[in-house]
């Protein structure tokens, strides 16, 4: 017995030395240890939506993959410097456009320089859209934040900002049907978004994804070319999307998703259309879809068929141009953009890279254009 409780304690004392070794590893690499890999403290409690940005924020946030700046305004959104703010109010001179949507939309993993938002104005104004005017991108995105929220805030202080175009990104899937961010997360004291009603089994879990041992023994094992898909047919969760997400394997106008989100995407339609804006959703995938080298690290995520779900949002994306709002899907977009070497999304955290972002700004860009063409056409 003494020999085996001493052996334990051998185990137990190579696993300490290990996780420390590994913490150390990634602090010296990242800049900033491993709890902070996913979770920053840059939100603050808000009456409409639940979250928001916080204001006055100067933040830098770094991990493995990347070391990007957050700065926002007096109104929490996401600025090049502290002192930009936007007046409410219409400007003849300028052409103002709203970005709305999750931690894409904000710009999560780069720099506001290399975000779509910047990316696209800069793009629009070398072009000369809006006949000379001066296009103005504002960024009103938060990470995590659902469409359903995107709009409460529009409605109730957003729409001050009489936008000319009000752009929402749709991450993963065009279905938004049973997405509502702030049933799920709240702000604890310190600004990180926390589980409501979190288990233990949460908390333990959240624990485990903060072990060095966990962390670096899951991207050995992610990064095996081993795929096992499951049955095919059936919705599926789809987990670490950082969003409510289902695989889908056919489309069908009468299925359920599909009468919620056309329902939440006709509210922005009108919101939108009562300030005089006209709207439009971006749609574009999960890192998988683009690149698909990715899909062991999401096998045991619940993602299965990958060619079903893209076939199945590029129709709900023509469905929703059919009734009316307008969809833009830039899936083959990025697709077409991969080169070897050239990440669009970072390999773990799931976000574009620099040159995602200006590759998914650059197919807004053509869009907008060539409607701009038709028009004086």
């Amino acid at each position: 017995m003494k020999k085996v409780l001493t052996g334990i304690a051998y185990v137990l004392y190579l696993l300490v030395i290990a996780e420390i070794s590994l913490q150390a590893f990634y602090w010296v690499n990242a800049g900033q240890p491993l709890w902070r890999r996913t979770a920053s403290p840059i939100f603050a409690s808000d009456p409409t939506t639940g979250f928001w940005n916080k204001r006055h924020l100067d933040f830098w946030q770094q991990t493995n993959e990347y070391s990007s700046h957050i700065v926002t305004n007096a109104e929490g959104l996401r600025v090049a410097s502290p002192e930009t703010e936007y007046r409410p109010g219409r400007d003849p001179s300028r052409y103002r456009v709203l970005l709305l949507g999750p931690s894409f939309a904000f710009g999560w993993g780069v720099d506001y320089e290399q975000s779509f938002g910047h990316v696209l104005e800069t793009l629009l104004n070398d072009s000369g859209f809006a006949a000379g005017k001066h296009v103005e991108v504002i960024n009103a995105g938060v990470p995590f934040m659902s469409a359903h929220q995107s709009f409460d805030w529009y409605e109730h202080g957003g729409s001050a900002y009489t936008p000319d175009l009000v752009i929402l990104f749709a991450y993963g899937s065009v279905d938004v049907a049973d997405e509502y961010g702030s049933e799920r997360v709240t702000v604890d004291r310190a600004g990180y978004l926390v589980p409501r009603n979190a288990t233990r089994l949460d908390r333990l879990r959240g624990t485990v994804k903060s072990s060095g041992l966990a962390f670096y023994a899951w991207s050995v094992y992610s990064r095996l070319p081993v795929w096992k898909g499951s049955d095919a047919g059936a919705a599926k969760s789809i987990e670490g999307a950082g969003r409510t997400l289902s695989s889908h394997s056919g489309f069908s106008p009468d299925g359920p998703e599909v009468t919620k989100s056309l329902a939440t995407f006709r509210r922005g339609r009108e919101l939108s259309a009562a300030g005089g804006a006209r709207f439009m959703v971006v749609y574009f995938p999960i890192a998988y879809a683009v690149h698909r080298e990715d899909l062991a690290r999401w096998r045991h995520l619940g993602a299965e068929d990958v060619d079903a779900q893209i076939e199945y949002d590029r129709q709900f994306c023509d469905y929703l141009t059919a009734q009316g709002v307008g969809c833009l899907n830039i899936t083959p977009d990025l697709v077409s953009a991969v080169r070897p070497g050239k990440r669009l999304y970072y390999w773990l955290d799931v976000h574009w890279t620099p040159a995602g972002n200006a590759t998914a700004a650059n197919a807004v860009a053509r869009r907008l254009l060539a409607g701009a063409i038709r028009s004086r056409n």
